[in-house]
């Protein structure tokens, strides 16, 4: 799994990058196991330095053979964001997971049609009863 953390245009400190890859991370690797899917993680900070303090956390994750995911979740505190966005980016994959799992489960119901043996009711004619 290859996973990129950016934060253009964000003033963070050195350990939110390692907090963001350890959770988000960590989440999908639950999920994804060693796919080779890839993960971009995107810090932004919505105030530009006025008002109150407001950062964006997006996740893009591209699963091979799978539609990709997108969240975006934006907080105050970029820890919370964090730990949000990990939490539905893991129901997202996890969900679609187990949508193309039960998919292939089911796919026997779709299977051709048995060979069908003609019946022969001569062999078993009703006799009429004689009183």
């Amino acid at each position: 799994m290859e996973l990129q953390v950016r934060t253009p245009h964000a003033n963070v400190k050195n350990g939110t990058k390692a907090y963001a890859e350890d959770k988000i991370g960590g989440a999908l690797k639950k999920v994804l196991g060693k796919e080779g899917s890839r993960t971009d993680v995107e810090i932004a900070d919505l105030s530009n330095g006025h008002g109150a303090p407001l950062m964006r956390v997006s996740v893009h994750v591209k699963v091979p053979h799978g539609k990709p995911h997108t969240v975006h979740v934006e907080d105050a505190d970029v820890h919370a964001a964090i730990d949000l966005a990990a939490d539905k980016i893991f129901r997202a994959v996890k969900r679609d997971r187990e949508k193309r799992r039960d998919r292939q489960r089911h796919s026997q119901y779709n299977l051709p049609a048995m060979e069908q043996v003609p019946f022969d009711d001569d062999d078993d004619a009703i006799q009429p009863i004689t009183l």
